[in-house]
């Protein structure tokens, strides 16, 4: 189900604000942490309020081990 609903928000071409946040929570989800930072990164490109709360977000707890998680938080100064 996560899979299709996947395909799905990726070939969707409409609003790039949410689809890329959607994502990146999709893919942790799933634990495909590659796929992850790649839609969060989209995600802070956008400016989406959701990078605002990634110290906190539940969502991407097991992805705070991984040094790219840092580097996002610093980007977006957190």
């Amino acid at each position: 189900m996560l899979e299709k609903t996947r395909d799905l928000l990726q070939a969707s071409t409409k609003g790039e604000y949410n689809r890329a946040h959607t994502l990146a929570i999709l893919f942790a989800c799933l634990g495909n942490r590659d796929e992850a930072f790649v839609w969060l990164n989209r995600s802070a490109d956008v400016k989406h309020p959701g990078v605002s709360t990634l110290r906190v977000d539940a969502m991407f707890d097991d992805m705070h081990s991984d040094p790219r998680f840092a580097e996002l938080l610093k980007r977006v100064g957190i």
